[in-house]
């Protein structure tokens, strides 16, 4: 029973330690010189002060006293002045807690230094991390942006769960970190950014592949997977109380989300081409009104082609001068690309 209450005891203590900080160990060493000082000038004019050990008669001033409680506390005891009386039992106990104080400040000041370098080298993986997750997105994008343009749905299809498979990894990565605390706040804000924009590209990236006119029913079921795992990854940017990040990501996200819903309720698909084909000159010229044209055709005849403004100003040249015509590559239909 004994031994149950001494190690409850010793826990107890330890937590108390801990959880405090250097500062309050500090004013409570000002406060015992304080104390002890008041203690001594008190009663030096009787038997239970202190003196002048090499002139007895001098009279203790308050200066006096705060200097031997300043020697005495911090073990010097330079044997100028001695105490007299409970005195000499007061100053015992200086000495004890002065030195049980100064060692937990220096631990303190070496516990704090060194959390804030293994802080530093945390924080520094943690960006890094996040970082990576970026950087697969967008590479992950690349492949699935050129699968898209050959048609290529075996690659398509990989690319998808591959950008599943990242979100999914970023979720438990950053939900992780925030469970454990990981994430001070110096650097939650930084930390959060960085996963808000990883899952803004993500949801493109998602958009993009689900609106696409050639997307099959698997790719559509994989894709609408990829969406709630970007949905678990925003909700956990709220759960961190970031609302100055987290609302104006949620609206970009949201919007993204809601042109694609609206492209499935309206049956609206994107075509992807990588060249100039005759049926898509052939398009473009039915829409052509009479000369003059306006300024921008183009832009309004792409946009109702839902093609990129550059490939129908190609057209529209192609149709212009025929023998300068050649075939276009590379242009990709992306509403970020879109001049």
């Amino acid at each position: 029973m004994s031994l149950n209450l001494h190690f409850q005891g010793e826990t107890v203590l330890t937590k108390i330690i801990d959880k405090s900080n250097t500062r309050t160990w500090v004013l409570s060493l000002i406060c015992n010189i304080l104390f002890f000082t008041a203690y001594y000038y008190n009663f030096s004019s009787g038997t239970n002060g202190i003196r002048n050990a090499s002139n007895p008669n001098e009279p203790i001033t308050i200066l006096n006293c705060l200097y031997f409680s300043i020697t005495t506390i911090t073990t010097l005891g330079y044997g100028d002045y001695i105490p007299l009386g409970y005195g000499r039992l007061f100053a015992s106990f200086e000495v004890i807690s002065g030195i049980i104080i100064m060692a937990i400040i220096v631990s303190k000041l070496a516990s704090d230094r060194t959390s804030t370098l293994i802080k530093l080298l945390y924080t520094s993986d943690n960006e890094r991390r996040l970082s990576s997750f970026f950087i697969a997105i967008e590479e992950c994008g690349k492949g699935l942006k050129n699968a898209m343009l050959n048609h290529d749905h075996i690659s398509k299809m990989r690319y998808i769960e591959e950008l599943e498979t990242i979100v999914a990894n970023l979720n438990h990565y950053y939900g992780y970190q925030l469970r454990v605390g990981a994430i001070g706040e110096g650097w939650a804000k930084k930390g959060s950014l960085k996963v808000a924009r990883t899952i803004i590209r993500a949801a493109e990236f998602a958009s993009m592949a689900g609106m696409e006119a050639f997307a099959t029913p698997r790719e559509q079921s994989r894709i609408e997977r990829l969406m709630r795992q970007i949905k678990k990854t925003l909700a956990l940017l709220y759960q961190e109380d970031q609302p100055d990040i987290f609302i104006p990501i949620n609206n970009r996200i949201q919007r993204i989300f809601d042109h694609y819903n609206k492209s499935k309720i309206n049956n609206e698909q994107i075509h992807y081409y990588s060249e100039i084909t005759p049926e898509l000159v052939k398009s473009v010229n039915n829409l052509l009104p009479l000369q003059p044209w306006p300024k921008n055709i183009h832009k309004t005849i792409a946009s109702k082609l839902r093609i990129s403004n550059r490939l129908c100003h190609k057209i529209i040249d192609s149709i212009i001068n025929p023998s300068q015509a050649q075939a276009s590559t590379g242009d990709v239909i992306l509403e970020a690309d879109q001049e």
